[in-house]
C-alpha cells in the first residue's frame, strides 16, 4: 500500500496573556534574596509546562530566559544585590508582555490567564498508484473486482445491476479494456456485457489489481484504452488458513474460507466464496428494480421488485511444484455458479452464468545473467449465460414464462511466452483463440422463433511485443514499448 506524504501544514495560533502574581505576604519591595522560585499555572490553577519566565534585575536591560518543568515550576539563582522582575510567556511566543517586580522571599505563583485557540490542517495524499491491493478490496464498499478497481485514478464503473460492474477506463469501455487473469485473457459470454471480465474473479482470490493505462505498462495483451491485470494469491511457506465474512443491508451475506500450504518444493491450495444480496434502495428509499414508470414493457413484475439480485458462488484450487531453484510448475482450477441475477438497466435478466477457468504455467527465474525469467503458460475459460424477460411485464402471457432469451457461449484458450531480460528488456508472443455463440429465441403469437445472434463466431488473434521498462532516477523511469497483432474473426453462415 502506498505511503502517506505530508504536503503541507497550516497553523494559526492567537492568545491573549495577562500576568498576575499571587504572594504569601510581603511587600513588592524589599530585600532581595540570593535566589527566587515559584511555578506558573492557568487561570484554573493546572501548571503551564514548558512556559518561558523572564528574569531581570530592576533598571537593567539584560533578561534571562527560565523554561518551566512539566508542573510548571521554575528556580534561579539572583546576583546580589538583585530585585528581580519578572514576565511570563508561553513556549514559541515573544509577545510584548511588561516585567512585574516580585518578592524572591515569597512563594512565588505566576498566573497566566490564556485565551489560546489553535487550529491545524495536516493536508495529506497518497503517492498515484494505479494498483489496488487484497488488502484495500476486501475492506472497501465494493462488490466485486470491477468496483474495486475504479478505486484507481481513471477508472470508473458501468452499474447494470446490484453487481457485476463494467469498467470504464478514461471514457473507454468494452473490448477496448482487455481484463487478464495471471496473464492471460477473460471474456464474458453476454453480448450486452451482463458478466464483464472482472466478474468472474472472486475478493478472496486476489492478490491485487494492477490497471495498465499505456501499452508500456500492460503485462502483454494490450487494449485501446486500458489494460486490467488480476493476479491471484500463492500460497505462503506454511499452512495458512483463513475465514472471513462481509454483511450489509438489503441481505448482503458474502463469508469466504482458503487454507494453503507452501514447503521448499510443494504448495497447494483452495477456497470457496459466496456473494448473496437482495434488490436495494436508492436514496429516496425507491427499489432499484421499481426504478422503471409502471407500465413499461422492460418493467419488473411486482412479485419480482423484493427478489434476490444476485448470488453467486466461486471454489478454487491451486497445486505447484519447485522440482530445482527457481523453476515451478502451476496448476489452477476456477469453477463459479451464479443464479438469478437482476439488471434493470437491461431488458432481460440472468437466470444463468457459469464460469469454469483452467491454466497450466513453467517458469524459471534467475537471479544473474543476461537471462532473468522465462515463462510459458496456457490457459482456457468456459462461461455459459442464459438471460431472459421472465421477471418484466414484457414476457405477458407467453406459454414459454418469457417472451424472448438468450443463451450465450464462450470458450477462449490463451497461450504465452515471455521472456525477461537484464536491462529491464523484456518480450513475448501470444496466441489466442475465443469461440463465441449466442442464439436468441422470442416468442410471438404462441410461436418460439430462434434467431441466432453470433452464430458459432470464431476469433483468433496471435501476437508478438516487446518493452523497456528501465530507471534512470529516483522518480524517473524511461518506458517504451511495441507491439504488432493480427486477430480474424469469422463465423458460420446463420441458417434462414
Amino acid at each position: 500500500m502506498p505511503s502517506l506524504h505530508p504536503q503541507s501544514v497550516l497553523s494559526r495560533c492567537t492568545f491573549t496573556l495577562s500576568l498576575g502574581l499571587a504572594l504569601a505576604a510581603g511587600a513588592l519591595a524589599g530585600e532581595p534574596a540570593p535566589s527566587l522560585a515559584g511555578r506558573v499555572v492557568d487561570r484554573s490553577g493546572d501548571p503551564v509546562p514548558a512556559a518561558v519566565v523572564r528574569l531581570r534585575c530592576a533598571g537593567q536591560a539584560a533578561a534571562s530566559e527560565l523554561v518551566a518543568d512539566r508542573l510548571g515550576r521554575f528556580r534561579a539563582e539572583l546576583p546580589a544585590g538583585c530585585a528581580p522582575e519578572l514576565a511570563v510567556a508561553l513556549a514559541g511566543e515573544r509577545g510584548d508582555v511588561p516585567f512585574v517586580a516580585v518578592d524572591p522571599a515569597s512563594d512565588l505563583e505566576l498566573a497566566v490567564d490564556v485565551d489560546l485557540f489553535r487550529d491545524r490542517i495536516d493536508v495529506q495524499a497518497t503517492a498515484v498508484s494505479d494498483s489496488v491491493g487484497s488488502r484495500e478490496v476486501r475492506e472497501s464498499f465494493a462488490l466485486d473486482a470491477g468496483e474495486a478497481a475504479a478505486r484507481v485514478p481513471g477508472v470508473s464503473r458501468l452499474r447494470k445491476g446490484g453487481i457485476a460492474a463494467d469498467l470504464v477506463v478514461r471514457g473507454l469501455h468494452g473490448n477496448d479494456v482487455t481484463v487478464l487473469v495471471d496473464g492471460h485473457r477473460l471474456h464474458g459470454a453476454c453480448p450486452n456485457r451482463m458478466d464483464p471480465p472482472a466478474f468472474h474473479v472472486d475478493f478472496a482470490e486476489i492478490e491485487r489489481i494492477d490497471v495498465a493505462k499505456s501499452p508500456a505498462d500492460a503485462p502483454g495483451g494490450g487494449a485501446l484504452a486500458s489494460t486490467v491485470h488480476i493476479v491471484t494469491r500463492r500460497p505462503e511457506p506454511g499452512l495458512h488458513v483463513d475465514a472471513q465474512a462481509t454483511a450489509g443491508a438489503f441481505g448482503y451475506l458474502a463469508p469466504s474460507a482458503s487454507v494453503s500450504w507452501a514447503d521448499a518444493r510443494w504448495s497447494a491450495r483452495a477456497g470457496w466464496a459466496m456473494r448473496r444480496g437482495d434488490a436495494y434502495e436508492d436514496g429516496d428509499g425507491q427499489l432499484f428494480t421499481a426504478a422503471l414508470p409502471a407500465g413499461t414493457p422492460a418493467a419488473y413484475r411486482d412479485a419480482a421488485q423484493q427478489g434476490r439480485a444476485f448470488d453467486i458462488g466461486t471454489s478454487w484450487l491451486g497445486l505447484a511444484l519447485t522440482p530445482t531453484a527457481g523453476q515451478r510448475f502451476e496448476l489452477d482450477a476456477t469453477r463459479q455458479r451464479a443464479e438469478s441475477q437482476l439488471y434493470p438497466y437491461l431488458r432481460m435478466d440472468a437466470s444463468r452464468d457459469d464460469a469454469d477457468r483452467a491454466r497450466l504455467g513453467w517458469s524459471l527465474e534467475r537471479a544473474a545473467g543476461r537471462l532473468r525469467r522465462v515463462e510459458a503458460a496456457v490457459s482456457r475459460t468456459a462461461v455459459r449465460h442464459d438471460m431472459d424477460d421472465r421477471l418484466r411485464l414484457s414476457s405477458g402471457i407467453s406459454p414459454f414464462g418469457w417472451s424472448m432469451r438468450s443463451e450465450a457461449d464462450s470458450e477462449t484458450v490463451d497461450e504465452r511466452l515471455v521472456v525477461e531480460l537484464a536491462g529491464g528488456w523484456s518480450a513475448g508472443v501470444e496466441g489466442w483463440q475465443r469461440d463465441w455463440s449466442v442464439d436468441t429465441a422470442m416468442a410471438m403469437m404462441g410461436q418460439l422463433r430462434i434467431q441466432p445472434m453470433l452464430p458459432d463466431t470464431e476469433l483468433d488473434g496471435t501476437a508478438a511485443w516487446v518493452r523497456l521498462a528501465r530507471p534512470l532516477a529516483d522518480r524517473v523511469t524511461l518506458r517504451g514499448a511495441a507491439r504488432f497483432e493480427r486477430v480474424e474473426t469469422g463465423a458460420r453462415a446463420a441458417q434462414g
